[in-house]
């Protein structure tokens, strides 16, 4: 695994975990005001509540590793299937341990297993297991479509690049031997002070140029100092008009 990868992982566990919160407590909050409208007490009740929501945010953690191991693998059909599967196996636990939670509070009075309010339990953990579950599929393919665009303006940035440096492959040559024959020239006439001049100026001016990035600034004092030295092999090179 690369480092963007670890790093991208991080990020939607990250999200999973602030989803996970914000999820469970809306949850709770929803539910005591649900709980209230027919006659249960929102504090009395706050305890076991808090006690299955926890729970609850356990297991959508647990989902949720499983779910960013097997986001590259699966498409979203394959997901949201994945989705309602956890939910369908978590569903029945989630009532069993609610039953379990609740004859230990009303403990020592005796709790009579009541299936009707099992059944509209299980299909409440249900919808909410797989409510957090399309939510959080949601926050995968956002992280896939910003991973997406990401390569994508790399891939770009790669692209200039290379333009940028076929292009100075291009110009650099003609540049070279137009300040070679020059240089043979002035060797020829015999002006060895002036050939010896301009094959310096041509190695900084080389060395200057091939060791700038083109995709990145260059200060003005550089640029400045890279003009005077093409201008000076220039006006070695055309003495008579420069």
């Amino acid at each position: 695994m690369t480092t963007d990868d670890t790093s991208d992982s991080c990020g939607v566990l990250q999200a999973a975990l602030r989803l996970n919160i914000l999820y469970w407590l809306c949850m709770f909050v929803a539910d005591s005001i649900l709980g209230y409208f027919i006659n249960i007490d929102p504090l009395e009740s706050a305890p076991l509540k808090l006690v299955l929501f926890d729970i609850n945010a356990v297991t959508t953690y647990w989902m949720a590793r499983l779910l960013i191991r097997l986001r590259h693998r699966l498409n979203f059909l394959q997901k949201a299937l994945l989705c309602f599967l956890m939910a369908a196996f978590a569903a029945p636990i989630y009532t069993a341990i609610d039953f379990i939670n609740y004859t230990i509070c009303q403990y020592p009075k005796p709790v009579n297993f009541d299936p009707l309010y099992s059944g509209y339990t299980l299909i409440e953990s249900a919808s909410m297991l797989f409510g957090w579950s399309c939510l959080f599929v949601a926050v995968l393919d956002n992280f896939e479509v910003l991973e997406r665009e990401r390569l994508l303006e790399a891939a770009r940035k790669e692209a200039l690049a290379a333009q940028m440096q076929a292009l100075r492959y291009q110009i650099n040559p003609h540049f070279l031997f137009n300040t070679l024959n020059s240089i043979a020239g002035l060797i020829e006439e015999g002006a060895a002070t002036r050939a010896e001049r301009m094959v310096l100026s041509l190695s900084t001016f080389m060395r200057t140029t091939l060791a700038l990035d083109p995709m990145h600034d260059v200060s003005l004092a550089d640029e400045i100092a890279l003009q005077e030295e093409y201008l000076e092999i220039e006006r070695e090179r055309f003495a008579d008009r420069m």
